[in-house]
């Protein structure tokens, strides 16, 4: 086998022989549309990450049994391409069980319906399906894996296996990691488990895989206790969770606080990890019917929605995590050689409620402070050799210090008061607007200063004490201390300036400064010049930080763009459900005497019709009785809308129906509302069946003789429908509102090139039902919430758009609106390399 460039330490990955602290945000390329990858990944980088973690579902590229599909929105090499031409190493994560809140968590849904065979396990028929997934995405992933076209670092196989408890089947692990090793990769493999308290919970560490680590917080013990089952390989924490999920009805979202979600990521550095994965970093949407299924409850289906709370939302907004995340991310990883080869830290509690972890790399000493408490703890800092400071750490926070960091040119940053936002191209230090802040240097050679502005100097020999206060306004303070023919550049601002700082490392290129935006929208490289789209929210001078100088750069501003308040026009209805008639044709449809799971004549998501002949002796009202079915059904009778039952209607699965003597068409709709995506228990039945899957009755008699037709409409496609609503008469809508079942066309316009957070507002003017734009299905609504509104991709939209809804229950279409906000003013400058 040809070696890999990735190797590893006890303590650090190893990337061509060089330590590498792994500085990871997890998005979803399936998630998302494929217009906003690239501008995702960039503000990755941009945050201070140097990796990508990214799961490949098997069912996305496998809807049904054969078609196999990485063409176009499912693309993952692009993907996988536009990751290297970042720079960002990739932790390749393919499964082929990914839980991820996903629709079976990634297993095919048809898989669900062959005879007897058991998902997650070594069963010969599951193992044999496993197999044809790697068969596609094992060499995907070793043509992009590090030395060949790519940056693939790391490859997991299964996920969280640990939550079967004694159920786990070794010969299932190892089967996928000798797969993977037979189709080309050469990278380490990992495995990932919980590190959470759970009745069945048993992580393992299994052999030529490397054991990871996921959980929420207490990252000290987490890692103490993975490192006494792994000593031998680095910590990685391939999920460290910053946004959850949503399901419907959930009383509130899961967002959960910017601040918190940081100083847990710096705890888990404080703990000893080799690198953390901020999962998810990028939001995203369960378009179509994508959803997943948790286990917390047989009723919490996902929202469309994923990751609320995540640094970057879904629609491409950045929330406050981001700016935090950046600031602690970049500053760590201005050492991240150092870091990396740190090691295990020394623990000790300094004071009730205050732990203080140090981690000794080759030269830089990190210092960690964690307020365990419930107050906020003051502290006198005694250690720089001056009077003392107070030191303030709000409860739950952890603070992080270094000493003794090499810089570039041969010079050291002893100590410093202030926080480290980068070290090169020039050391840039942040603090509290009106701050006192100290910071020592020690230079190559006899050192004086070069140019000051705003920052007092004083040398003794070749050390440096620089003094000042941290700037209250936009001001950038500097100091350019030389040391013969050596020379550092140090930069002292505040919180505010140093958010609108972007350190700028593309491959091939020089790092830079570019401090001034709100934003950075797209950056590409021409020679040595990189070209920097930008977005502010109001017209601000930027400037270019290299490591001799400060200078301006010219930006050129368009029109400041104005919000997006577009209602629906040309409002048209629908109310044609011809499957439910007595006429349809279903003679072409799957034919069985029961009722049989979705899965069994389709893919098994989104909506199934069922169809049969019903014959009523004596008029009056007559008992359906519906056993076996999930998750929410529509009847209909000779076309005729009856009721809803199932999933939230607050009613059993019986409904009474007032008939005359005669044969009528029973025709049902069922929707699967999402597959468990976890097996976090044994007992949860992953590839659980969804639409009707038990007899049906009338008036007590077993109904026989069924039709079954997965889709809502004969031609309806899973993702891209082009032709949505085609087949159906419409007319113009003239009430306010709407009871459902119906479907409503509609348009609206949009600027040309706007850029901004794009949103279908249906607050209190919808009740349930799903969208399609474009033809895209952009996933469901529902309104319990807690999402009111649905996400519409900037490359999936028009000058002049479409829209279909199907409402299932009421709608008030003169309500429902789309409103854009811009991310700001843009502008361009180029930057010299």
């Amino acid at each position: 086998m040809i070696e890999s460039p990735v190797t590893y330490s006890s303590s650090s990955y190893r990337i061509n022989g060089v330590p590498a602290w792994l500085a990871s945000g997890e998005m979803h390329y399936f998630k998302m549309a494929r217009g906003d990858w690239r501008r995702r990944l960039l503000q990755l980088k941009l945050a201070g990450f140097n990796t990508v973690s990214v799961y490949m579902p098997w069912n996305f590229h496998e809807v049904t049994e054969g078609a196999w599909d990485f063409t176009g929105e499912k693309d993952v090499t692009y993907f996988l391409e536009l990751a290297a031409e970042m720079g960002l190493y990739v932790v390749a994560r393919p499964g082929p069980f990914i839980c991820d809140e996903w629709q079976c968590g990634g297993v095919p849904s048809w898989l669900s319906a062959k005879p007897r065979i058991r998902l997650r396990t070594a069963d010969r028929q599951f193992i044999d399906y496993c197999d044809r997934w790697w068969d596609q995405i094992g060499p995907i992933i070793a043509d992009y894996q590090l030395g060949a076209k790519g940056t693939v670092i790391l490859a997991q196989v299964e996920n969280e296996y640990g939550h079967l408890g004694e159920q786990q089947e070794a010969d299932y692990i190892y089967h996928l990691r000798d797969g993977l090793r037979a189709r080309g990769v050469t990278v380490p493999i990992i495995n990932c488990d919980s590190f959470i308290r759970f009745a069945r919970l048993r992580p393992r560490k299994w052999d030529g895989i490397n054991l990871c680590c996921n959980f929420g917080g207490d990252a000290i013990r987490n890692l103490a206790r993975a490192r006494e089952m792994q000593p031998d390989a680095p910590l990685f924490v391939t999920e460290y969770w910053i946004a959850a999920f949503d399901w419907w009805g959930r009383n509130g979202s899961a967002m959960y606080d910017d601040d918190q979600a940081v100083f847990g990521g710096v705890q888990i550095a404080a703990g000893g990890a080799g690198g953390l994965t901020a999962f998810v970093f990028s939001g995203g949407a369960h378009f179509a019917y994508w959803h997943g299924r948790s286990i917390c409850s047989d009723q919490n289906f996902m929202t469309t929605l994923y990751g609320p709370g995540a640094p970057i939302l879904d629609d491409g907004s950045f929330n406050g995590k981001y700016a935090r995340f950046k600031r602690v991310m970049t500053g760590l990883m201005a050492g991240e050689d150092e870091l990396a080869e740190a090691g295990m830290p020394e623990v000790q509690e300094v004071q009730p409620g205050l732990v203080q972890a140090v981690r000794q790399g080759p030269h830089a000493q990190y210092q960690f402070l964690i307020n365990q408490g419930t107050e906020q703890l003051r502290i006198a800092d005694a250690e720089k050799e001056q009077a003392a400071v107070d030191m303030s750490i709000p409860a739950g926070a952890t603070i992080w210090s270094v000493k003794h960091l090499p810089l570039p040119a041969g010079f050291t940053l002893q100590d410093t008061t202030a926080n480290v936002f980068c070290a090169d191209p020039a050391l840039v230090l942040y603090g509290d607007a009106g701050q006192s802040i100290r910071t020592r240097l020690v230079c190559p050679n006899s050192a004086q200063p070069v140019t000051v502005d705003g920052m007092p100097v004083s040398t003794d020999g070749n050390e440096v004490v620089l003094t000042a206060q941290v700037p209250t306004d936009d001001e950038v303070r500097s100091c350019v201390v030389g040391a013969g023919e050596a020379s550092v550049m140090v930069l002292l601002m505040n919180h505010e300036t140093v958010d609108r700082s972007w350190r700028i490392a593309m491959p091939g290129m020089q790092p830079t400064v570019l401090v001034g935006p709100d934003r950075v929208e797209d950056i590409t490289t021409t020679g040595d010049v990189l070209e920097v789209r930008i977005s502010v929210d109001s017209v601000r001078p930027c400037c270019q930080v290299s490591a001799e100088s400060i200078l301006p750069v010219a930006v050129s501003y368009g029109n400041e763009p104005e919000p997006v308040h577009a209602p629906l026009q040309h409002v048209n209805i629908s109310r044609e459900f011809p499957e439910a008639t007595r006429a349809y044709d279903a003679g072409t449809w799957f034919a069985a005497d029961q009722p049989q799971p979705m899965a069994t004549f389709g893919h098994g998501q989104g909506w199934a019709w069922y169809r049969t002949t019903i014959t009523v002796r004596d008029a009056g009202p007559q008992m359906i009785m519906v056993s076996g079915a999930a998750d929410r059904i529509h009847l209909f009778i000779d076309g005729q809308y009856l009721v809803a039952r199932g999933a939230n209607t607050n009613h059993g699965w019986n409904t009474m129906a007032y008939l005359e003597q005669g044969t009528y068409t029973l025709a049902i709709l069922t929707e699967n509302l999402g597959m468990f995506n976890t097996g976090a228990e044994f007992d949860i039945p992953l590839g659980e069946p969804k639409g009707l899957f038990g007899p049906v009755w009338l008036n007590g008699e077993e109904l026989r003789g069924w039709r079954m037709r997965a889709g809502i409409a004969d031609d309806e496609a899973l993702e891209y429908w082009p032709e949505v609503g085609n087949t159906l008469s419409w007319i113009t809508n003239t009430d306010e509102s709407l009871t459902g079942p119906v479907w409503i066309r509609a348009e609206f316009d949009m600027p040309d090139s706007f850029d901004g957070a794009v949103r279908l507002n249906l607050e209190k003017a919808a009740g349930k039902g799903c969208v399609w734009l474009n033809g895209r299905n952009i996933g469901r609504y529902w309104s319990m919430g807690p999402q009111q509104s649905l996400w519409l991709p900037l490359s999936w939209l028009l000058p002049h758009n479409t829209l279909v809804l199907f409402e299932e229950i009421e709608i008030t279409p003169a309500q429902v609106r789309v409103d854009g906000q811009p991310f700001g003013t843009q502008g361009s400058c180029r930057l010299a390399s």
